[in-house]
């Protein structure tokens, strides 16, 4: 049986990190019958944090990317919950 484990990602005018960060965790080895979900939540990013993202999601269906208005941290954590698999 194959598991799924959901990583959350908040993120905010992170344009210079964001891609290291994301592909760090795409690199990850997994244990065997594990496979990832990597969840990124640009909240109201005035760069291009999101362009990026969505780059990278079309590259690899396991980046999902997620947006939303300026709702803090927390909501973009609880957005990020309830998308999980």
């Amino acid at each position: 049986m194959e598991r799924t484990i959901s990583i959350g990602i908040p993120a905010r005018n992170e344009e210079k990190t964001i891609a290291e960060t994301v592909n760090a965790l795409r690199n990850q080895r997994l244990p065997a019958g594990t496979k990832a979900e990597i969840m990124v939540c640009v909240n109201a990013s005035a760069d291009r944090t999101a362009e990026i993202v969505r780059e990278i999601a079309w590259q690899d269906k396991r980046v999902v990317l997620l947006e939303t208005a300026r709702a803090g941290k927390h909501n973009a954590l609880n957005l990020m919950e309830k998308k999980a698999r």
